[in-house]
């Protein structure tokens, strides 16, 4: 049986509109009853950097299951570090889609994409350590490479905040382009960027959501 995300040694938990995730060793992983060794990536005649199952069947890298409770995404983020991803069950997946609905009822206007140019200059006073080439940590402890130094990049979302060009919602976030030791490059938001000791060492932006904010206030993040 799984265990309590509260007593889970070793695994960081986070949730997003994808599903939830859980990171750790794979040791600490399968302590926990998120995965067993046999499943994960990496090994032989397995995907070298995910698999993902559902129901605990394996499916073929080309598949494309509906993220519900019986579906399971494990990602190797290391030499060490995996991510195991699970979807929502029924009940919880209509709550956030209720949610969604009434946030957007809520927002009687759809705020357009205001460009990279504004948006830059609503974030220029946002300062970060890490220079393209440094070696880091990202959240979670998986080892990374900045391939893009801080800026804003414009990063799809499903409850993005604007509608962009192509039909598709998504948000500009202050943060850096990450490679990992397996090749896959990511976006990586700046807070969750640490250094090889796993120690934060920038400030964060912590002003209101709109990227318009004319004076972002920074703080510390500990």
């Amino acid at each position: 049986m799984k265990a309590n995300r509260d007593e889970m040694p070793g695994v960081s938990f986070d949730m997003d509109w994808q599903g939830k995730h859980y990171i750790g060793t794979a040791e600490a992983l399968a302590a926990a009853g998120l995965l067993t060794l046999d499943q994960l990536p990496g090994l032989p005649g397995m995907p070298s950097t995910a698999t993902t199952y559902v129901n605990g069947i394996r499916l073929p890298r080309t598949a494309r299951p509906v993220h519900d409770e019986s579906y399971k995404r494990i990602f190797k983020m290391g030499a060490a570090k995996f991510r195991v991803t699970l979807g929502f069950n029924d009940e919880e997946r209509a709550r956030r889609e209720r949610a969604e609905e009434e946030d957007r009822e809520a927002d009687a206007r759809i705020k357009h994409d205001p460009g990279y140019s504004a948006a830059h200059e609503a974030v220029r006073d946002a300062s970060a350590l890490f220079k393209v080439g440094d070696s880091v940590t990202v959240w979670g402890g998986a080892a990374a490479v900045i391939t893009q130094g801080f800026g804003i990049h414009s990063v799809k979302e499903k409850e993005g905040e604007y509608l962009l060009d192509n039909g598709t919602r998504g948000s500009y976030r202050p943060g850096y382009v990450v490679q990992f030791r397996n090749g896959e490059t990511f976006f990586a938001a700046a807070w969750k960027v640490m250094d090889a000791d796993e120690a934060q060492t920038h400030l964060r932006l912590v002003g209101g959501s709109s990227v318009r904010a004319q004076q972002p206030m920074m703080a510390l993040r500990g």
